[in-house]
């Protein structure tokens, strides 16, 4: 057996699914949206940032070579008199704030005098050749040989003899790591990112922990994926690649130091910046399971007395079907109530009529029993009358003294019949009432049936009107989520404006206040198109939801219809069965006044058999075959009286189907 479902659980369950499929696509867009977003800002900021260090990092290595060249260019150290450059070396690095660690003077066969007149070999240094042709040199990190515990970036540029053009030495400029780099390399965009800076060749000559420099080639890492990444960067003037490791994955900027031969790279963990929004997508979850609990609930609430009263309407019109027309629909002023109200009018007019035809059907029953009792009375008086009929062939005598018995019964059945004609008069007109009355609740019943359609016709113009906002609600979220990337153009705008206001210094400060107010528009553009997003959210669910009940509202008023269809039937057999009833009774009124017919004849016949004693006999004759035609009518009188009768019986039977 087939389990029953009600419509109001199904009605649940479709907008629960429904609404829990746009919470999943909203939520799953959103998320996939904000990531990209996030990601895409991360590449920005990343590429930004690291292309703003390289150029620093460059500017500041060109302004050191640059002064190196300097003193390299002077008169005096051009001389190579060791005595006398000292001192000017010496000065040198105190003008400079510091920025030089040590500043020395060495000669062709590799002996670098420092200012403070202490004297280092630098011949075996691989920088040494290079300079001694004449090229400007910046090397890589490698260990002072006055304090080996420090790491030190020299940059070596040739001194030529004016006379000659010839290299006759150097001047070494060196410079401690921690000031060449960490000046230009201290930046995150999170928590955990790391910088480095590689040589050409993939070696470390830098990371934040000292422990990878020099020690430590990323073209020969295990990571395959990792290493393909890093030839690529090292090819480029700018590199933006994804890689994953054991930690997860990381984006991966490069950016080429111009005027050497360094690349500053940097790892940068994605999910730190996914992790905000990996919360936020817990939390929206959560708040949509309860949001989906409460609209269950609120809906099981609503819908609970919606169909209730669609319920009462349905078995209420079952029960006026079946023919219990005992009880009413609460009446009240919304579409239900209206519609409840033109229902109990009906079902007050079918009481009226019912009650009509159940007096007509009594006054039937009624009349055909006088029609049986009457028709058997005269049967009975029939036979009497050919008896008697019969004693006049025997003599005059006889004849006289039943002639009066026989005019005594022939007045009677005179009687009878006159009364058997003025019943079947009053019949004729009750159910000509009867039928008037059914017609009317006929056409009472076409016009509910057509209001119910009106009903229904009305609710789907709504249906359609409602579809067409929800089409409209749809086109205004499109314009939202515009104006939600027009804010992050907006906010990546300022983005870019803050970091030119920085890089301009003190002249960029108006254009950094300008920056934080476009940023702080483009944020207020993005919470209002998340409000108007909300907003529309919640008129489309309304729509569906009205949407979804008004399709219930039609199959109620399709059923109520079809119950409205089986009474108009029932009216139908009831109008036919009372015109056979008012077909019977006209054969039974035209029978009674053919039979006062013959009863007249049959009275002035014995009247000329009193007055005329010799014509007795040929009267008999003549008064016998009366009595037998008379009798035939008789026999047909109680023929149509039974007809009436069982007519009578279904129509007490229909009738006895309403309860009133």
């Amino acid at each position: 057996m087939r389990k029953h479902v009600s419509l109001q659980f199904k009605a649940i369950l479709s907008i629960s699914i429904i609404f829990i499929a746009l919470i999943s696509a909203v939520t799953s867009i959103s998320y996939i949206t904000s990531k990209k977003t996030i990601l895409s800002s991360l590449e920005s900021s990343g590429k930004q940032t690291i292309a703003i260090h390289s150029k620093n990092l460059s500017s500041w290595l060109k302004s050191r070579l640059s002064q190196v060249e300097v003193m390299a260019d002077t008169d005096l150290v051009s001389t190579m008199n060791v005595s006398k450059i000292v001192p000017y070396l010496n000065r040198e690095q105190k003008s400079y704030g510091g920025v030089f660690n040590t500043i020395g003077i060495s000669d062709t066969t590799g002996k670098l005098t420092l200012q403070n007149n202490e004297v280092i070999d630098i011949s075996s240094e691989n920088t040494f050749p290079e300079v001694m042709q004449g090229k400007e040199v910046i090397s890589n990190p490698f260990q002072a040989k006055e304090d080996p515990s420090q790491l030190i970036i020299s940059m070596e540029c040739p001194v030529k003899d004016p006379k000659t053009n010839k290299v006759s030495g150097l001047i070494s400029g060196a410079f401690l790591v921690s000031t060449v780099f960490k000046e230009n390399t201290n930046f995150h965009l999170g928590k955990t990112d790391n910088v480095y800076i590689l040589n050409k060749d993939g070696t470390v000559i830098f990371d934040n922990n000292k422990k990878l420099i020099n020690n430590s080639n990323f073209l020969k890492s295990s990571n395959k994926e990792y290493t393909s990444l890093v030839k690529q960067a090292l090819s480029k003037d700018s590199f933006l690649g994804e890689f994953n490791d054991k930690s997860g994955t990381k984006e991966l900027f490069a950016s080429h130091v111009e005027g050497s031969d360094w690349y500053i790279f940097l790892e940068v963990p994605t999910k730190e910046y996914i992790s905000s929004i990996n919360s936020l997508l817990y939390f929206i979850i959560l708040v949509a399971f309860v949001a989906i609990v409460i609209l269950i609930g609120l809906l099981t609430i609503i819908l609970r007395y919606f169909f209730k009263r669609l319920v009462n309407v349905s078995l209420l019109a079952e029960k006026v079907a079946k023919g219990d027309l005992t009880n009413y629909l609460p009446e009240s002023s919304d579409e239900l109530g209206r519609f409840n109200i033109t229902f109990n009018k009906m079902i007050e007019n079918l009481k009226e009529m019912i009650i009509k035809l159940k007096g007509v059907s009594d006054v039937v029953k009624e009349s055909s029993k006088n029609y049986k009792n009457i028709s058997l009375d005269v049967v009975e008086g029939g036979k009497n009358i050919q008896e008697s009929i019969k004693n006049l062939a025997l003599g005059s005598k006889i004849n006289a003294d039943e002639i009066s018995n026989v005019t005594v019964y022939v007045s009677d059945m005179e009687k009878k019949s006159k009364e058997l004609v003025d019943i079947s008069i009053n019949i004729d007109n009750m159910i000509t009432e009867t039928k008037d009355n059914t017609k009317i609740g006929s056409k009472n019943l076409n016009n509910t049936i057509k209001l119910l359609d009106n009903m229904k016709n009305s609710i789907l113009t709504s249906s359609r009107v409602i579809t067409e906002l929800s089409q409209k609600s749809e086109t205004i979220a499109n314009i939202t989520i515009a104006i939600s990337e027009i804010s992050e153009q907006t906010n990546l705008l300022a983005l870019n404006a803050s970091i030119e206001a920085a890089r301009a210094g003190e002249n960029g400060k108006g254009f950094s206040v300008v920056a934080e107010e476009v940023k702080k528009l483009s944020e207020q553009s993005a919470d209002s198109s998340q409000e108007i997003s909300r907003e529309i959210l919640q008129v489309q669910e309304q729509v569906r939801e009205a949407f979804s009940t008004m399709k219930q509202s039609i199959d109620f008023m399709e059923q109520g219809t079809g119950s409205m269809e089986t009474i108009s039937m029932i009216f139908n057999e009831i109008e036919s069965q009372v015109q056979n009833v008012k077909d019977v009774s006209s054969n039974v009124s035209e029978i009674a006044k053919a039979l006062l017919d013959q009863n007249k004849n049959i009275y002035q016949a014995i009247s000329n058999t009193s007055a005329v004693t010799e014509e007795a006999a040929a009267n008999t004759y003549s008064a016998e075959e009366t009595v037998n035609n008379q009798e035939k009518m008789f026999l047909e009188l109680k023929t149509a009286a039974s007809e009436l009768e069982n007519l009578s019986v279904v129509l007490s039977d229909e009738i006895s189907k309403f309860k009133i």
